[in-house]
């Protein structure tokens, strides 16, 4: 923007509070050069340069001033609370007086009744009573005899010569005879409630009475698809790669994991690291994995990518099906002085290769590959199931030697079936998560039963396969972050003694969104 004789005022008001730049400063003076005229203007802008003097504050806590109390009001508060308490003693005294004064004016009108009671009494006709009673008796129950007792005797012109306390007492004493009931006892001894609780209560453990207000507590039958599936060396996406998007959020894991206690032919070491999340707009879950693994001490070394995609479709409301791919490419590096020390390796999935090698022939250190994993969900709102296929195309894999026609050279498939549901209690601070899983490939088959218990922030898990198979996991996790340790003890192919497994999970999550998830309709 450049000066003209409309914008000339906001031109000289910036000049003179100093805001034009260098550059704009010298459009100013050359508009005022081209018309020599307006250099009144100027001159008047210039003059009506005011500066202000400069303010000092005081210190922010001078702003503040105390209240000063005087002696006075403590006096009188003082002076009121004597006279609240003197009026609130006084009240109860004539309180007390009146209630008194009430008692002994009606003391003698109560003296008079029991004297004229005295001088009256007569004796309860008790004969019509009781033949009232044996005839209803006698036509409702016929084959039941009745003897009548009368309370009194036969004579009713018969007075009463007793002295002025035996008539007291039985004044007193007559209604509780007629009506039956005891004024000493509660409705709880009774009903035999209170007494049957507090003799039972010093029998019960305190292990016993959490566990009955455990049984209490209200749980019911749900599936909110969060699961950790325990399999040894994988994680919990490559357990179901179908899980990719199952909930609306992002995620990133870093899985590294060990095995100890074997032999050089059966070590292994590997890292996984992972990033998948949920696309709203595209209706699919999709993820992004990175691994490496190292076995027999740097013997073959592989590295792979893959990329996951996981698009979620709706039969019905209850009904969903979550179909899943994953493309994987990597490479295979051979270190072959390494390789020659041994005669076979074992890899992950009970994956055994032998190793033959012609010293005569060259061997090759770097082999490319890439196969297609597919994967089938069925979620509903009390299980859920899926399938998964490792390996559809068997690529080929054999760097373990160099012979011209080897045996097992392409990577074996893997089948993997799962069937799971979900106990949660109203909070959602607890929830039990049972599951069967069912492998398979080539060299062995292998079932296994799980649970999952999470309580409020921790995650605890437990995994028993039929081939002395067991593995363990416990997990914290937090608002955004989670850590998760595994430890699994298996039984390898060419081991007679138990070898493990230990893996540690690292995760950093965002929270879930809030807006309503989108499926594709079918």
């Amino acid at each position: 923007m450049k000066p003209t004789l409309d914008n000339l005022d906001q031109w000289l008001f910036d000049s003179v509070e100093g805001n034009l730049s260098q550059e704009q400063q010298e459009l100013l003076d050359q508009f005022f050069a081209q018309n020599p005229e307006l250099s009144l203007e100027q001159d008047a802008w210039e003059q009506t340069s005011y500066t202000a003097a400069p303010i000092t504050f005081e210190p922010k806590a001078a702003l503040y001033h105390k209240r000063k109390f005087s002696q006075n009001y403590y006096y009188a508060a003082a002076a009121l609370l004597v006279l609240l308490f003197a009026w609130s003693y006084t009240f109860k005294q004539e309180a007390h007086v009146a209630s008194a004064a009430k008692m002994y004016a009606a003391k003698p009108s109560i003296l008079k009744n029991l004297n004229q009671q005295k001088k009256h009494f007569t004796p309860i006709q008790a004969a019509p009573l009781l033949t009232t009673t044996s005839t209803f008796v006698a036509d409702n129950f016929p084959n039941l005899q009745i003897t009548p007792v009368s309370l009194f005797s036969s004579s009713t012109t018969s007075t009463f010569t007793t002295t002025t306390t035996e008539n007291d007492l039985l004044s007193l004493r007559f209604p509780n005879l007629i009506n039956g009931y005891r004024t000493d006892l509660r409705f709880e001894y009774l009903a035999g409630i209170e007494v049957e609780n507090n003799r039972n209560k010093n029998y019960h453990w305190p292990a016993i009475q959490r566990m009955s207000q455990f049984a209490q507590k209200e749980l019911g039958l749900s599936n909110n698809q969060s699961y950790d599936l325990l399999l040894p060396g994988k994680s919990n996406i490559d357990a179901n790669i179908s899980s990719v998007g199952s909930q609306s959020q992002t995620r990133f894991q870093s899985a590294s994991m060990a095995r100890t206690g074997t032999q050089q032919e059966q070590a292994l070491l590997g890292q996984r690291i992972s990033l998948d999340g949920y696309a709203r707009n595209l209706k699919a879950g999709f993820g992004l994995q990175a691994n490496y693994m190292q076995y027999a001490g740097a013997a073959i070394t592989d590295f792979e990518i893959g990329f996951i995609a996981a698009p979620k479709l709706m039969l019905t409301r209850q009904l969903i099906i979550e179909p899943a791919a994953r493309f994987r490419m990597g490479s295979r590096q051979v270190n072959s002085a390494k390789l020659e020390q041994l005669s076979f390796i074992e890899f992950q999935n009970s994956d055994l290769r032998e190793i033959n090698i012609d010293s005569t022939q060259g061997i090759g250190r770097r082999l490319f590959y890439r196969d297609l994993d597919l994967s089938l969900a069925v979620q509903t709102p009390i299980l859920f199931a899926s399938a998964q296929l490792e390996n559809v195309f068997k690529h080929f894999d054999y760097a373990m030697g160099n012979e011209q026609n080897p045996q097992n050279s392409r990577a074996p498939q893997q089948l993997t079936l799962a069937l799971g549901t979900q106990y949660a209690s109203r909070n959602e601070k607890m929830r039990l998560s049972p599951y069967l899983l069912f492998t398979s490939n080539r060299l062995q088959t292998q079932f296994h039963a799980g649970v999952q218990l999470n309580i409020n922030k921790w995650q605890f898990g437990l995994n028993m396969g039929n081939n002395q198979q067991y593995q363990a996991a416990i997990g914290y996790f937090g608002r955004h972050t989670a850590l998760l340790l595994q430890s699994c003890q298996q039984q390898l192919l060419t081991v007679n003694s138990p070898s493990f497994l230990h893996q540690l999970t690292f995760r950093i999550y965002s929270q879930n969104s809030r807006q309503a998830r989108r499926y594709i309709s079918l």
